[in-house]
């Protein structure tokens, strides 16, 4: 194989395997950062269906408070329930377009199959509206505040349930796993259970009788959840990366917590068992209740805020390691670009001389010099070809020279009046002229090989 070829090979290999290394790196590379913008998306997802919980079970509370007596409710309520409305129709748009941005760039996600079931939890919620509404105007409603409560906590379960399926991966892509988010998750848990306190507190209180058993069976079921969460978060608190702004936070929630909300549910719950009087207001319960809940809302907002920060930094990580791959693949790139620049200039283009050189000696033509190269292995290569130019031209004059002068001295002894001869150590002849001929009578094929003198003592010869 020819050096030329063998060259042509090496750097096509070269090329292969740096052009698929650096393909596969920035693939690589893409998948990643797609998987952080990912979970930046899946993120305010979630804040956004958060918030929309938030909306809803400030609507469930009040719209169950008024369901109590629809004809004794006050004007004061009916605002707050009509501005909860349209709250919550407000987010769930934003909520609504922003999962289509999401779906527009993963339609195989798991969450294009649970759209469906909460496009139609808003669709029975604007049923149940209708029924409130008739209910308020002292028109027979089918709708009760249980039923009511039941449909609104299972749209929000169902939205929970949603961001669960959110967090799933990419169908497509390895590294768009997005980490369950456990303390916000506590936090949604906790906040959905207060915001059932509420709303089942609320009517009862708005309607001055006792609970019913269903209502004090969903009490006790929210109250574990609240105290078994509550108690799990702020346990695990103490691990979170410090931020003062969050440790604020946390000691508010949990001071509300112990302090004030707890003890007035009890008290609330207590009356109602005792069959007294509540001792608060319908709206000094939504006050107390709505603080609690704020409370642990800014919390989770807090951790979002965190979470935002740190999958920020992974993204800005993975734009970086695009860029500098890019780089890298640049520098490869003009790195082969000059290679082959310099093995053409500095090897291919000297071989074709010096191979040109070879072939111009070997034939014969010594009169063309060697032309000279760089001060490389290939120039040293050169000079020395060109010094064995010149010497086999220096030998060929010699040659010449010398030949001509055995011609001369030949063309002597053939015509030298004397005969000749040309013995070697041992005595044998090697050579005669004419002259020998004429004066022996021996040809030269009768004496070259001979000993000299065979031809007699006497003869006259030298």
């Amino acid at each position: 194989m020819s050096i030329r070829r063998l060259l042509g090979i090496l750097l096509l290999v070269f090329a292969g395997l740096s052009g698929a290394a650096g393909i596969w790196q920035l693939s690589d590379s893409m998948q990643k950062m797609q998987a952080a913008d990912w979970v930046v998306r899946v993120n305010h997802l979630a804040d956004l269906t958060h918030q929309l919980n938030a909306e809803l079970a400030m609507e469930r509370g009040i719209t169950a408070a008024i369901l109590g007596q629809p004809a004794a409710a006050s004007s004061v309520l009916r605002a707050q329930m009509f501005n909860a409305r349209g709250r919550v129709d407000r987010q769930y748009q934003v909520f609504h377009e922003y999962l289509q941005e999401l779906l527009a760039v993963a339609p195989q996600h798991p969450m294009a199959n649970a759209l469906t079931e909460l496009e139609q939890a808003a669709r029975q919620q604007t049923l149940l509206r209708e029924q409130v509404d008739l209910a308020i105007v002292g028109i027979a409603s089918a709708v009760t505040h249980r039923e009511w409560i039941d449909a609104l906590t299972g749209r929000i379960r169902i939205l929970q349930n949603f961001v669960v399926v959110s967090m799933l991966p990419l169908p497509t892509n390895p590294y768009a796993l997005a980490s369950v988010q456990v303390f916000r998750d506590q936090l949604f848990s906790l906040s959905e259970h207060l915001g059932q306190e509420r709303a089942v507190l609320g009517a009862a209180i708005a309607s001055a009788r006792p609970l019913q058993d269903s209502d004090r069976a969903q009490l006790v079921s929210a109250r574990m959840v609240v105290e078994r969460a509550s108690a799990r978060f702020l346990e695990a608190a103490p691990y979170m990366p410090h931020d003062p702004r969050l440790e604020d936070a946390l000691l508010q929630m949990r001071d509300h917590l112990l302090s004030d909300y707890h003890p007035l549910r009890e008290q609330v719950f207590t009356a109602s068992l005792a069959g007294q009087g509540y001792p608060v207001t319908p709206e000094e319960w939504y006050r107390q209740a709505t603080t609690a809940i704020d409370q642990v809302l800014e919390v989770s907002r807090l951790i979002s805020q965190r979470s935002a920060t740190d999958i920020t930094s992974l993204r800005d990580s993975a734009r970086q390691t695009l860029w500098l791959l890019a780089w890298v693949v640049l520098a490869l790139t003009l790195l082969f670009g000059f290679t082959v620049y310099a093995v053409r200039q500095r090897l291919l283009l000297p071989l074709g001389l010096l191979e040109r050189a070879a072939r111009q000696v070997a034939s014969g033509d010594l009169q063309q010099p060697v032309l000279a190269l760089r001060d490389d292995e290939m120039g040293h290569l050169a000079h020395a070809m060109e010094q064995m130019r010149q010497s086999l031209l220096d030998d060929r004059v010699r040659r010449e020279t010398d030949a001509e002068r055995l011609r001369k001295l030949n063309a002597l002894i053939d015509n030298s009046a004397s005969a000749m001869v040309i013995t070697d150590l041992q005595g044998n002849i090697e050579y005669v002229n004419q002259r020998f001929e004429v004066t022996t009578g021996y040809s030269p094929a009768e004496s070259i090989g001979r000993k000299a003198g065979f031809w007699g003592v006497g003869a006259d010869c030298a």
